[in-house]
């Protein structure tokens, strides 16, 4: 593909990445967010486990990164959704929301870049057991 080419079908190499992303993992679960978190959330880090070397190179640029942008705005429907019910009533549930998508970004970023010898199975687990835990300190169990 010459030059030309490339910059009539995208507007840059990450509107490339961007688009590898859609295509390989959002089309292909966005029928499944009215299904459980946790499995699209598994569905999602075995995407990035079978595929953490294309992932590793991009996530590790910190400068001008629209990925990161564009990975926040495909996991936000998923975590509105699952907390829909929970913040419903409450004047921050943007706030919430945002809370949740930054952490979990952030979260699944790190498992690539620097943990990704944790299995996805494994990395899910972690990331229930905190939730579990956090959850029973903050109610006092």
């Amino acid at each position: 593909m010459n030059r030309k080419s490339f910059y009539y079908h995208f507007k840059d190499k990450y509107d490339l990445v961007n688009w590898i992303y859609y295509t390989d993992f959002v089309a292909n679960v966005e029928q499944d967010l009215n299904t459980n978190t946790w499995d699209v959330l598994e569905k999602l880090c075995f995407y990035f486990y079978e595929n953490r070397s294309f992932y590793y190179t991009i996530l590790k640029i910190e400068t001008h990164n629209p990925f990161n942008d564009y990975f926040i705005k495909a996991i936000e429907p998923l975590i509105m959704t699952s907390f829909a019910d929970t913040f419903s009533n409450n004047d921050h549930k943007d706030f919430f929301n945002t809370y949740f998508v930054e952490a979990l970004r952030s979260t699944i970023k790190y498992w690539v870049l620097y943990d990704s010898k944790i299995p996805p199975k494994d990395f899910i687990n972690l990331l229930k057991s905190m939730m579990t835990e956090i959850a029973y300190k903050i109610v006092g169990i």
